[in-house]
């Protein structure tokens, strides 16, 4: 199974107006698919900038 890397930058906003939110919601995504690269975490611990 291919893993993917979050491409989306983590200052981006979305149409929300938040940031983050869009790299998030990638990543979630891509770890409830179970293809989210094995280093990166997701819904653990908080942003860090």
């Amino acid at each position: 199974m291919r893993k993917h890397i979050p491409l989306i930058s983590t200052r981006s906003t979305g149409p929300l107006g938040i940031v983050h939110l869009p790299r998030l919601w990638q990543k979630m995504r891509l770890a409830a698919k179970d293809k989210l690269a094995d280093d990166y975490r997701s819904g653990k611990g908080g942003y860090r900038v």
